[in-house]
């Protein structure tokens, strides 16, 4: 396992891997509850002409945790900020579901230093019942484990289609072992504290539309046919609202969590997607 990084010159100090050192910047921003083990599947199909770094979100994985309970999209996207003066030249970003969202808004914040942007099964329509689901299962795994084989089961039936090594991986890595020597969710409850249903998900819908018309670069969209959280009519809004060299792929053997279930197929497609926009 590669050891971490620190962003320390962020907002937050925040964990990241950034293997190869050199060439074209890809970051991967993961979704809600996740940490950066998620996209190494991903990874392994990028060229060698692509520098991929896979950051921890604040309060997620290695990262630190806001004292102030500042998990909002603005918190997350300006962290992402401090990646932008440790590389050279426009960066390629990938966001999964709420990382996503982040990644449009940082994106276009800063347009003229963005290649490309691909958004893993999520878009500016947010359905309040799914993302009330996501919580309520993050929510249930707040509780202490016994080891990592029993969260290991549990990523099992979450996600039946994940390669057997990445969610191997991802249980061990998502896990802190406390003083009791039982284990818990390496992520800051504070996270998901609140009433989601509270939230307003229309002004929200709203700016992340404004925010995608302001991206001047190919959008690459990547939704699970099995998705419940976005439709593939929206799916194809952003796309059809995108520069040239914009594209939808449906990957029928995935649900919301596309670069697990699906993370060679997707691999593959984002490899593919980014030489074109290198190409172009």
């Amino acid at each position: 396992m590669t050891a971490a990084q620190t962003m320390s010159d962020a907002r937050l100090p925040l964990a990241f891997d950034d293997p190869r050192d050199q060439g074209d910047v890809v970051l991967f921003v993961h979704g809600f509850s996740h940490n950066r083990v998620v996209w190494d599947g991903v990874i392994e199909a990028l060229d060698s002409g692509f520098r991929p770094i896979a950051v921890d979100l604040r309060g997620h994985g290695e990262s630190e945790w806001s004292t102030e309970g500042a998990y909002g999209l603005d918190d997350y996207a300006g962290d992402l900020v401090g990646f932008l003066s440790h590389t050279e030249g426009p960066i390629h970003v990938v966001g999964h579901s709420l990382g996503g969202n982040a990644a449009t808004l940082f994106a276009a914040a800063h347009a003229e230093q963005i290649r490309s942007l691909t958004l893993v099964d999520t878009g500016p329509a947010l359905r309040l019942e799914a993302a009330m689901h996501i919580v309520g299962e993050v929510d249930s795994g707040f509780r202490a484990l016994d080891s990592v084989a029993e969260y290991r089961r549990q990523l099992t039936m979450l996600h039946p289609l994940g390669a057997p090594e990445l969610l191997d991986q991802l249980a061990v890595r998502s896990l802190v072992e406390r003083l009791d020597g039982r284990f818990e969710l390496a992520l800051d409850p504070g996270v998901s504290s609140g009433d989601v249903s509270n939230f307003d998900f229309e002004a929200d819908e709203q700016r992340l539309w404004a925010a995608l018309e302001k991206v001047d670069a190919p959008v690459f969209v990547a939704r699970g046919a099995m998705s419940s959280l976005l439709t593939e009519a929206v799916a194809q809004r952003v796309v059809d609202g995108g520069v040239t060299g914009s594209q939808l792929e449906v990957f029928p053997r995935a649900g919301h969590a596309v670069m697990i279930d699906a993370a060679e197929d997707l691999g593959r497609s984002l490899n593919q997607f980014l030489n074109a926009c290198a190409n172009a």
